[in-house]
């Protein structure tokens, strides 16, 4: 009789298919039920010994034997509530220990990945072979390994191992595009990757480098200037020399192409007009065009009411804030007029600055942004929190 099997996601997500059913394993089972059930899939072709149990999930339990023996007897309850686990054993008591069922068949993406990273991790120069498996790599990559809010040692240690497998893997790829030229595919898998793994400066090198290649030189100056900053905002350091090295040779090739004439600069100045919604920009330079902009209103007695925006989760959980920040980057300008101005403080709070004149077109504007996030965001805990108060300018003593 052939072994009923389970595909299972540990990337991004913990998930379990059967057929055509899938269970979102996280709805049924608490944090330490997922911990137990992880190690089991971890560990799944050898029996666990209770004290590796132990020494992984109760590490400071003062009655260890107890937790587990409760965890064991609540897992096997709960798990019946998945349908296709319904009537099933799946872990079994064995000598000194527990094991997973080995009557069912586990097909594992993270264990695939590190089946091909084995295959390719010492191949410098990936053949047509390899860059099949590299792909595949990718594919299979969706996200960090999943790991639950108690952030257990052991999952942390093996979700570094695999970012660093999947940026290493990608690098691998790039440096085969480079060489033979294939300069659009490159920057479309540094793009992907940079969104699951925004802080390797290998996955940007490559990304810049591509922009260099096909002169497009405007854009990779923004991109190693954004970029930098960036890094140095999040990590506390700015790019290394070989960025430094590329920044020089994008200026070295940028200075030796032909001057634009003054009827292009004209239409490039003029494209803003095409665009739809409040104008974005850096928090340093919304800080000095409030200024300008500020005057201007003072002369012409116009009013101006600022407006900030606070993106909050029920749960505390920032991660999820930050998942979403871009999303409402972009829904604030879609609800903005273009001579509105916008910019983000930090990664869960933006600052409008709206030319109305009374406090009530304000809110409007605000009853706006808020139904927008609350219809794309139902179901996901987060907040959006609004303070509005008129702009002005501060007397230097009372803005120290």
């Amino acid at each position: 009789m052939a072994k009923e099997i389970f595909d299972v996601t540990l990337f991004n997500e913990f998930t379990i298919t059967c057929g055509k059913e899938k269970a979102i394993i996280t709805e049924y089972l608490g944090k330490q039920l997922v911990n137990l059930f992880q190690v089991f899939l971890y560990y799944r072709e050898q029996p666990v010994h209770k004290d590796t149990l132990i020494e992984i999930l109760w590490p400071e339990s003062d009655n260890p034997i107890s937790a587990l023996k409760f965890t064991i007897h609540r897992f096997r309850k709960d798990v019946q509530k998945i349908p296709f686990f319904e009537g099933k054993e799946l872990i079994l008591t064995v000598k000194q220990g527990y094991q997973l069922n080995p009557d069912f068949e586990w097909h594992i993406d993270s264990e695939e990945f590190g089946n091909l990273w084995e295959e390719i991790k010492f191949e410098e120069n990936l053949s047509a072979k390899t860059m099949k498996i590299a792909y595949r790599m990718v594919d299979l990559y969706k996200g960090k390994f999943y790991i639950s809010n108690s952030q257990l040692m052991w999952t942390q240690q093996v979700c570094e191992f695999y970012r660093h497998a999947y940026v290493k893997c990608v690098i691998k790829i790039c440096k085969k595009l480079l060489e033979e030229q294939k300069y659009e595919e490159m920057m479309t898998l540094n793009y992907q990757a940079i969104l699951l793994e925004p802080f390797y400066e290998g996955l940007h090198y490559y990304y810049m480098k591509g922009l260099l290649e096909t002169s497009d030189y405007h854009k990779a100056l923004r991109y190693y200037d954004d970029l930098n900053e960036s890094f140095v905002k999040e990590l506390g350091t700015g790019l290394s020399m070989r960025f430094k090295e590329l920044y020089d040779a994008i200026m070295s090739d940028h200075e030796n192409i032909e001057r634009v004439k003054i009827d292009s600069l004209l239409k490039q100045l003029s494209r803003r007009t095409e665009e739809e919604g409040g104008f974005y920009c850096t928090f340093e330079m919304f800080k000095y065009m409030y200024e300008l902009v500020m005057k201007s209103a003072m002369r012409d007695n116009k009013r101006l009411y600022l407006i900030s925006f606070e993106i909050s989760h029920e749960d505390n959980k920032e991660e999820e804030v930050f998942k979403v920040v871009n999303k409402v980057k972009h829904l604030i300008a879609l609800s903005l007029r273009k001579n509105d101005l916008f910019a983000k403080i930090n990664e869960g709070q933006f600052i409008v600055l709206v030319d109305c004149q009374t406090v009530k077109n304000a809110y409007l504007i605000i009853q706006r942004i808020s139904h927008r996030f609350y219809k794309k965001f139902r179901n996901k805990k987060l907040r959006l929190n609004y303070y509005v108060t008129e702009a002005k300018l501060l007397d230097p003593e009372e803005a120290e």
